[in-house]
């Protein structure tokens, strides 16, 4: 199940249904697409599409990949319009199949708008690890392996693909779990990067379920590595090369205490840098969410112990989180009964707090106009000594989408600076000012043309 926030406020959310006619008990596609104030608009279910058990799903400006397959062929991708509908204008209908007895589990997408699909071959034992490539429209990238297709086989068996990311530079780190997580990097052209980690890769152990075992790239680059076990949420953190952190802080694994035997559903990082995990107890009737710190200690500011409990009246399961562009967290999922089920959506207020940041003097000021800002706006900063400054924009996902300057020598004073966000879409982003005696943010609205 996934869910995603539209440019003007509606929410979807997509995933399994069984008709109570159909007898072979198909996971058919099923999207709803809410208003911003809950009520829903459009529910669709579409009967030519069915869904592996835990599909992967991307979801790709207001369009999603599925991995899928259908009643005469073998596995493929299918790309959807927001409301479930098939894309045409990718592969044949929408669909593109992938080499027989192949499972993807995950999939992400490059900076210059490729695909890649990474999981198994579904043969038992399976040792091997397929990774594809496709360009935008569907069509294999052979530029990619062997005609878009990477294998590699590695000697422990039993092989589950958790994920894959893809970095800016078009390298991928993949996560695959036996007894043991091994976490490999690729270059872009497919083949294994040797200085990543030790000889190449990271092992270390793996929990069960599955989903309890996560990879998280962090906003300045470095990598999270996290299992939760039991009650337990562990942590290490290494550097872009996949080397243990040397922050004092994360020398050797964190440890936080969370709930009994809870699963790990979902991962966000917030634009002040503190992370949120999501997820719900088997049998249980609650969403819970838990905050972190960025030195890798509980928010006790996040509910009671930097945990948050949302009682429902029958059990549930999550299995979405993200932040809104105006900042609210958003946690979805769905809860049972005896005959059925139906979807749960939940939003909290945030507290992120981007007025003020340790390091500057309480007479410096950060200050933007207009705000709302449509097209371009004026920054005013002011600094007490010279400095060297880095400006930057970041979405509510903490991603850096502007740079307007990096590493300026400025002189003690008050300073202005244009920004330009006329390409940018709609919402909430942080504008920081950065120097060696720290950082000073404000949250900006920018109002371009919506959907």
């Amino acid at each position: 199940m996934f869910s995603d926030v539209l440019t003007n406020g509606n929410i979807v959310i997509g995933g399994m249904v069984n008709p109570e006619w159909d007898f072979n008990q198909t996971n058919y596609l099923s999207t709803v697409t809410l208003s911003p104030e809950g009520n829903e608009n459009v529910k669709t279910t579409n009967r030519n599409i069915y869904l592996l058990e835990n599909a992967p799903v991307l979801r790709d400006a207001g369009r999603y990949l599925f991995g899928a397959g259908t009643r005469t062929g073998g596995p493929g991708i299918v790309r959807t319009d927001k409301y479930g509908q098939p894309d045409h204008s990718f592969g044949i209908r929408g669909w593109v199949s992938l080499p027989p007895k192949t499972r993807i589990m995950s999939i992400g997408k490059t900076n210059d708008g490729k695909y890649i699909l990474a999981g198994v071959k579904d043969e038992y034992p399976s040792r091997e690890i397929i990774l594809c490539r496709l360009y935008p429209d569907g069509a294999f990238d052979i530029s990619h392996g062997n005609n878009g297709i990477v294998s590699t086989t590695f000697p422990m068996e039993n092989w589950y693909i958790r994920q894959i990311i893809v970095h800016d530079d078009g390298s991928l780190t993949v996560m695959g779990l036996t007894t043991f997580m091994q976490i490999t990097r690729y270059n872009p052209d497919g083949t294994r990067t040797k200085n990543f980690g030790v000889n190449g890769v990271i092992i270390g152990p793996a929990v069960y379920p599955y989903e309890n075992n996560r990879i998280f790239i962090l906003s300045d680059g470095n990598m999270m590595v996290i299992t939760l076990n039991e009650n337990t949420l562990t942590l290490h953190k290494y550097d872009s090369k996949g080397k243990p952190s040397t922050e004092p802080e994360y020398i050797g694994p964190v440890r936080i205490q969370w709930d009994e035997n809870v699963n790990l559903t979902s991962i966000v990082q917030q634009p002040d840098g503190k992370i949120i995990f999501g997820g719900y107890t088997p049998g249980s009737n609650s969403f819970k969410m838990l905050r972190i710190n960025t030195d890798g200690k509980t928010d006790h500011d996040f509910g009671p112990d930097g945990k948050v409990d949302t009682p429902m009246d029958y059990p549930v399961v999550t299995t979405d989180l993200f932040l809104q562009n105006d900042g609210k967290i958003m946690q979805t999922g769905y809860v049972s009964y005896d005959d059925g089920s139906d979807v749960a959506v939940v939003r909290y207020l945030n507290d992120l707090q981007v007025g003020t940041v340790e390091g500057y003097e309480p007479k410096s000021i950060i200050n933007v106009y207009p705000n709302p800002v449509s097209s371009r706006a004026t920054l005013v900063y002011e600094l007490s000594k010279d400095e060297n400054t880095t400006i930057t924009l970041a979405n509510y996902q903490g991603v850096v989408v502007r740079t307007f300057g990096s590493e300026t020598k400025a002189i003690a004073g008050r300073h202005t600076v244009g920004i330009d966000v006329s390409d940018l879409p709609d919402g909430m982003y942080i504008l920081s000012v950065t120097t060696l005696a720290g950082s000073r943010s404000v949250r900006i609205v920018v109002m371009n043309k919506t959907e």
